[in-house]
């Protein structure tokens, strides 16, 4: 009888350890990315999964994300999708840009 009630909370604290971690990716992905070396270019993350970004020229995208670990996956409506990674606050693009979160 202790095995089974202590296996159960054993699994409630798996998923509720996991449900934190997937929110803490999510929450410290949300708001603004700025390239350092200029500020007109930036990607801004909502809360309810959508992006938007703007280049140095003042062109626009946006789409949808999903964050994991320290990779996000940016998706745009034409299923065209990439990674970038998060460290310490910086955010890489794959074509190598740096966007510090404000």
């Amino acid at each position: 009888m202790h095995v089974k009630s202590f296996a159960g909370k054993l699994i409630l604290a798996s998923v509720f350890s996991v449900s934190l971690t997937l929110a803490g990716c999510s929450s410290g992905v949300t708001g603004k990315w700025v390239n350092p070396k200029n500020p007109n270019d930036y990607y801004e993350f909502k809360s309810d999964g959508t992006w938007f970004a703007q280049d140095s020229s003042g062109r626009g995208a946006s789409g949808t994300y999903e964050a994991a670990d320290t990779q996000i996956t940016l998706k745009m409506g034409n299923g065209v999708a990439a990674k970038a990674t998060i460290k310490d606050k910086v955010m890489t693009t794959p074509d190598g840009k740096s966007y510090q979160k404000q």
